[in-house]
């Protein structure tokens, strides 16, 4: 499976550095010449908002999924 197939709408993360902070995936794109990309919300503030190379999403130096 690669890993752009591993992440897609709904799944949930979070940043290594704060695990008491959710992120979702909203959205999951990729622009010619560019890496795939996923654009998250954050739970608690969904109108808090980031975008993130899904190799970076699926690193677990930087992201965990959520349980």
């Amino acid at each position: 499976m690669s890993r752009m197939q591993s992440v897609e709408l709904g799944s949930r993360f979070v940043k290594k550095e704060l695990p008491n902070v959710v992120w979702t995936v909203e959205k999951v794109f990729q622009i010619a010449a560019e890496p795939a990309h996923a654009r998250l919300y954050k739970e608690a503030q969904p109108r808090d908002k980031m975008t993130v190379s899904i190799q970076t999403l699926t690193n677990p130096r930087f992201f965990r999924r959520a349980s």
